[in-house]
C-alpha cells in the first residue's frame, strides 16, 4: 500500500479509493499470488492535517475497460502494435482492468480551523475530450454547493485525442 506507506513515513493523514484492480497479462506472466496482490489504480489524497470526511464520486463511464480490451483488435491497430515494438521498442499491451474512473472529495481541517475541500481526480485518457468534460462537468455539479475553497488537482488527461485501439473506421472519421 504504496499511499499507506508514504503517508506514515510522513506523518501524514491519508484517504484512498481504487478505481481499477488490474486483470492484465503482466500479473498472471509474473505469477503474482492474487492473495499478496494489491496492485490497484485509484486516487489518493495526503494531508498534514486532519481530514474531517472523504467522499468517493465515481465519474461517469466514457471507456468500458474491461469489455473494450477483450474486443478483437483490427488490422491497423496489430500493424500500429507491431511498429511501435519494432521502431520504437516499446510494447503497447492490452489493459484489461475492473473499475472505472473516480474523484475523492476531502473536507480538510487546516490549524486555524478553516476547513478546505480538496479534490482529487483522475479524467480517463481512452476517450475523446467531450468524454472528460462530461466526467468534470459531473465532478462540478457535485460541487456546487460546497461553501468552501475547493483545490481540484489529480490527472486530467489533457488531450486533443484519445488513446483508444485504432481501427481504419476510426482513422478515416479522424482525417474527415
Amino acid at each position: 500500500n504504496n499511499v499507506a506507506e508514504l503517508a506514515d513515513s510522513l506523518g501524514y493523514n491519508y484517504t484512498f479509493a481504487t478505481e481499477f484492480v488490474e486483470l492484465g497479462p503482466i500479473a498472471s506472466m509474473l505469477g503474482i499470488d492474487a492473495k499478496k496482490y494489491f496492485g490497484l489504480h485509484g486516487n489518493a489524497i495526503l494531508s498534514k492535517y486532519t481530514i474531517k470526511n472523504a467522499e468517493v464520486v465515481r465519474l461517469p463511464d466514457s471507456y468500458k475497460w474491461y469489455e473494450e480490451e477483450f474486443k478483437k483488435r483490427s488490422p491497423l491497430e496489430g500493424a500500429r502494435r507491431i511498429g511501435a515494438k519494432r521502431i520504437f521498442k516499446e510494447q503497447i499491451l492490452s489493459e484489461i482492468r475492473r473499475g472505472g474512473r473516480n474523484a475523492i472529495i476531502a473536507d480538510i481541517e487546516l490549524p486555524n480551523k478553516e476547513i478546505i475541500t480538496v479534490v482529487s481526480i483522475h479524467l480517463e485518457d481512452r476517450c475523446f475530450p467531450k468524454g472528460r468534460f462530461k466526467q468534470t462537468e459531473f465532478l462540478l455539479n457535485k460541487l456546487k454547493y460546497k461553501n468552501t475553497p475547493i483545490v481540484l488537482a489529480g490527472d486530467f488527461n489533457t488531450t486533443t485525442s484519445d488513446s483508444i485501439p485504432t481501427s481504419l473506421k476510426k482513422e478515416i472519421i479522424k482525417r474527415i
